[in-house]
């Protein structure tokens, strides 16, 4: 619900939180008659296009929310796009996508002519029909075996459409979303004394309009990755699960290394990653920075060797290794170079700091850029 009724504009349809807005609610959808609504819940069951005087408003953990109209269809059939996001910090904020495919789910029913009261028709259930079984996507995805987001991408080129702005725009929303509830997610993790060891895998599922603008219509915290009902969907969950192995460390690249052996020896440490690896901006670290006081006189010198305290150097450590490790993983936070519009999200220290070594860490090599 939190994630629904944040206030945030970009991507993400207008909602109500019930039964604290439903006044307003009541007022924005009399002043906008031509509009849809559903009713979701924390568990997204039960979602249809509801009219007003059927809402029940009074119920607890629930919201109201637009529904988008006109959507863009392949083959007269509604789906959604699901993106695999990885946490592994929420202090600093480091956030990454899986870029290698994507989930596309169909709704089971043509979309034409509409009926609000079959659901199938656009909403996509649990027996929803996979993209292989789409007539105008078997050529790509069948004929010459391109992946799920290749045989997507294939499609909409050949509709004389970019796809690029759609892919750029979806991980702008997954990030915006994310610096959104960073607050919220320390302040969950104030009872635990170290917040450094865990990890979270989620899916964002979004759906397009006919003008290709992305809507997310969901952040599923808990994504299945059984393809005991699809099979051809295996191949993109275990890569899924192998790419986030391989970023947070439990699939080692350190071939022959034991994680027992690796923590006990310094120089299996040192192999992987160095304190020397660590270092940007080195004509600041020798000049400006080295004379006396120079740690304290820009926050950038916090990032030269002789200034880094141990907190800092632990999670400049720990990046460098996911970097490192990351396959089809792309981080989307910390950006290398901060937006401007997004300037004051960036509210802490650390944040501020993991941002300008990425920064650093760009101008010496393009693979860190985002």
């Amino acid at each position: 619900v939190s994630l629904a009724t944040t206030g945030l504009t970009f991507g993400i349809p207008k909602a109500f939180n019930l039964p604290a807005k439903r006044d307003e609610f009541l007022n924005y959808a009399s002043a906008h008659p031509d509009k849809l609504w559903v009713k979701k819940n924390n568990k997204h069951r039960g979602v249809r296009i509801q009219d007003i005087k059927e809402l029940q408003l009074s119920d607890n953990d629930s919201f109201i929310q637009e529904y988008i109209s006109r959507p863009f269809l392949i083959d007269n059939r509604k789906f959604d796009i699901g993106i695999y996001a990885v946490i592994t910090s929420i202090l600093p904020l480091r956030v990454y996508i899986y870029e290698g495919d994507v989930l596309l789910r169909f709704c089971s029913k043509d979309y034409e002519p509409f009926d609000v009261n079959d659901v199938d028709k656009y909403v996509v259930g649990d027996d929803y029909t996979p993209l292989w079984k789409m007539p105008s996507l078997q050529k790509y995805y069948g004929e010459r075996q391109m992946t799920f987001q290749h045989t997507f991408n294939a499609y909409i080129a050949d509709s004389h459409k970019d796809p690029g702005l759609i892919w750029k725009n979806i991980k702008e929303i997954i990030a915006v979303v994310f610096e959104s509830q960073q607050n919220e997610m320390i302040a969950a993790g104030e009872n635990f004394a170290d917040k450094r060891s865990f990890f979270e895998l989620s899916r964002f599922d979004f759906v397009l309009d006919k003008d290709l603008n992305v809507y997310l219509m969901e952040a599923n915290m808990s994504p299945n990755l059984s393809s005991g009902r699809f099979p051809p969907n295996k191949l993109l969950y275990e890569q899924v699960i192998i790419n986030l192995f391989s970023l947070v460390g439990i699939a080692s690249y350190s071939h022959g290394i034991s994680p027992e052996d690796y923590f006990k020896d310094k120089d299996s440490q040192e192999m992987l990653v160095s304190d020397r690896d660590l270092q940007v901006f080195s004509i600041n670290c020798n000049s400006k920075c080295f004379d006396k006081d120079g740690c304290k006189k820009e926050l950038k010198c916090q990032l030269c060797s002789h200034c880094m305290n141990y907190q800092l150097r632990d999670i400049l450590r720990t990046t460098y290794e996911e970097h490192m490790s990351r396959r089809n993983m792309r981080r989307i936070l910390p950006r290398t170079v901060n937006k401007p519009k997004n300037a004051g999200l960036l509210h802490n220290e650390l944040d501020r700091l993991l941002t300008i070594w990425f920064d650093g860490k760009c101008k010496d090599d393009k693979t860190w850029c985002y």
